[in-house]
């Protein structure tokens, strides 16, 4: 698994938004920024579109801009109920959590 696969910045961006919630945070945009960089905006704008569509995440929107579509309200982003049990019972988001801690483990800081 590479960083920029689909499953990977999932796993991570709701792992993220979880913990907020569990800790009663606001997400931080630069954690985000840092969750989605060196992901081409259109890519970025395709995972979250997928996540709000599944309900997996909500409180943010895109809006037309020309040919192209701007993700308004992302600093409000915040995982669903629904969310949480993709995160949690889903067998290839598990997948994706022990690759994570393996690079976590080898790779100190990630």
């Amino acid at each position: 698994m590479a960083k920029d696969d689909y499953h990977v910045i999932v796993y991570r961006l709701l792992s993220y938004l979880y913990d907020c919630l569990k800790h009663g945070n606001d997400p931080d945009m630069k954690i985000l920024d840092e969750v989605l960089k060196d992901i081409p905006e259109s890519y970025k704008r395709f995972i979250l579109k997928t996540l709000k569509s599944e309900g997996y995440t909500k409180n943010y929107k895109f809006e037309p801009v020309g040919d192209d579509e701007w993700i308004i309200g992302l600093e409000n982003i915040c995982i669903t109920v629904k969310g949480i049990e993709y995160l949690t019972d889903n067998s290839f988001m598990q997948k994706v959590h022990r690759f994570m801690k393996g690079v976590k483990d080898v790779i100190p800081g990630i």
